[in-house]
């Protein structure tokens, strides 16, 4: 009988100090990848209006920019991390807030940017 009551009251522990803990669970994070956009992905892209942002990521990939400058990809990035490199992006039209009201409903964004030399960028990110 004393057995069964440690248990209880070890098991009844876990339960209240364990999975049920706000403060426990773990911060999201974030992927993300850049890299230019090349004339034909740009092309596809364009004329599939709709496209979600994965198939976007897809043509940007399957026709790359030759010695692309802007290719990056990150995992495992913080809300803050990622915020302040939204900061970076200084394309005409671009809203820091914009794209985070969109990543935080859809939990995926693509934007493609024009760039002051004319080249051609992209940004996907998804919630990991």
């Amino acid at each position: 009988m004393k057995k069964a009551f440690i248990l209880g009251a070890t098991l009844m522990g876990f339960i209240l100090n364990g999975c049920d803990n706000p403060a426990a669970e773990k911060e999201t994070t974030y992927y993300y990848q850049t890299g230019g956009v090349s004339n034909t992905a740009y092309n596809v892209i364009m004329e599939n209006p709709g496209l979600e942002a994965q198939h976007s990521l897809i043509f940007c990939n399957q026709y790359p920019v030759t010695g692309d400058i802007y290719r990056e990809t990150v995992q495992g990035f913080s809300r803050t991390q990622l915020e302040n490199d939204l900061d970076l992006i200084t394309a005409s039209g671009f809203s820091k807030t914009q794209f985070l009201r969109t990543l935080d409903s859809a939990g995926t964004i693509f934007e493609m940017f024009l760039m002051p030399n004319s080249d051609k960028v992209y940004f996907y990110v998804e919630k990991e």
